[in-house]
């Protein structure tokens, strides 16, 4: 447990997060069959065949939406919880249209209970347990910003507060003042004293 103490390395969150989705489709899969159909429900095949095209599914929207990429835990709340919907709903779609299709023959979960099921596990792992150790990784990349007037200070805050890429340095333009450079010189300074004492070195 030692390694939830400290920070995580570059994207294992999003790789733990891919995963346990995965595993909730399954999981909701089953369940859903047995609570409305018992526990004979569905045979392994039948529930390897459900499962694996949910997931198909889900990986499919989810690289269109580049719902795992790094920079999507920098999402709003609300828009982070719209887009694992939207992924849910396209699963659910799947698990329809096996309903429909297959229920002579089978008894699949139902997609109501399956959507249902799928949405509370991925929503709470994604809002409790995802977004929280995203904070802790190490940044994923170095990025070296070009200038060092306001906007270069902007961009270099953005990126420090997000947490995702780790300032480098600055490359100043030839025609840019030494008080930009001072300035910047100072806005670092504060940062580095700020994130030491695990202040915001952002707000007064």
């Amino acid at each position: 447990m030692t390694w939830l103490l400290g920070r995580l390395s570059p994207g294992l969150t999003i790789r733990i997060n891919l995963f346990a989705d995965l595993i909730s489709l399954f999981a909701g899969a089953l369940l859903a069959a047995r609570i409305v159909h018992g526990p004979a429900a569905l045979s392994a095949n039948q529930l390897l065949a459900v499962s694996a095209g949910a997931c198909t599914i889900w990986i499919l929207v989810s690289t269109a939406l580049r719902h795992y990429d790094p920079a999507a835990l920098d999402r709003r709340l609300g828009d982070d919880v719209a887009m694992v919907t939207v992924l849910v709903m396209a699963a659910g779609t799947w698990v329809a249209l096996v309903q429909i299709a297959a229920a002579p023959l089978a008894s699949p979960p139902p997609p109501g209970l399956f959507i249902a099921l799928v949405w509370l596990a991925t929503v709470a792992l994604r809002l409790l347990a995802v977004r929280p150790l995203s904070a802790r990784e190490n940044p994923l990349e170095e990025v070296l910003i070009v200038g060092t007037g306001p906007m270069a200070r902007l961009t270099g805050q953005d990126l420090l507060r997000r947490g995702r890429r780790r300032v480098v340095g600055y490359v100043p333009f030839s025609n840019e003042r030494e008080s930009d450079r001072a300035l910047l010189r100072r806005a670092r300074i504060r940062s580095r004293k700020c994130s030491s004492s695990g202040r915001d070195p952002w707000r007064a």
